[in-house]
């Protein structure tokens, strides 16, 4: 579903910063991933920020794309009731609304990255994933809010069981090492 635009996104972030000057190259240029998180063969090891943000998106395409909205899911298996999909809904939405902005600033950010010097440019870089995680584990609490402390523990499960397992987290490092 959503899993292969979250991978991509994920793959484009670290391409970008790998193709930055003073990253972890190799002479030439040649670099290689490194898989430091497998979901799963490790499921607990996959950060919540990570879960929280998939499961807003996959509640908000399903609610888009789905001829039930979602409701196979968000109902008959993860037991939500139809107010609280509509609540978890409702977060995605406007989680999306904020990521939209911030990947703006990116984009903004990377076509003005030649003139910045590489330690300034890796700084806003971490410092805007920093908030971006912030910001879904805010979602996290708020949805928490309407819905309940046990419920979200449930829904954290299932995204262990069903999302975590599609998440490779790594980075890239130069090519001739090991």
């Amino acid at each position: 579903m959503n899993r292969w635009i979250f991978k991509a996104g994920l793959v484009l972030f670290l391409l970008m910063i790998s193709g930055l000057p003073g990253w972890a190259q190799a002479p030439g240029g040649a670099v290689k991933p490194v898989v430091t998180v497998d979901g799963r063969a490790n499921p607990e090891l996959v950060p919540e920020w990570i879960l929280w943000r998939e499961l807003f998106h996959v509640a908000v395409f399903l609610a888009e794309k789905a001829p039930d909205q979602g409701k196979d899911v968000w109902i008959n298996r993860v037991r939500l009731s139809p107010q609280q999909m509509n609540q978890l809904i409702g977060h995605g939405v406007g989680l999306m609304q904020e990521e939209a902005q911030s990947e703006q600033e990116i984009k903004g950010l990377m076509k003005t990255s030649g003139a910045m010097k590489p330690e300034v440019l890796r700084g806003r870089l971490r410092q805007l994933q920093a908030d971006s995680e912030k910001r879904i584990l805010a979602y996290r609490d708020r949805l928490g809010e309407t819905i309940g402390s046990e419920t979200i523990l449930k829904m954290l499960s299932f995204a262990r069981l069903h999302i975590a397992p599609g998440v490779r987290m790594g980075g890239f490092v130069p090519a001739d090492r090991k």
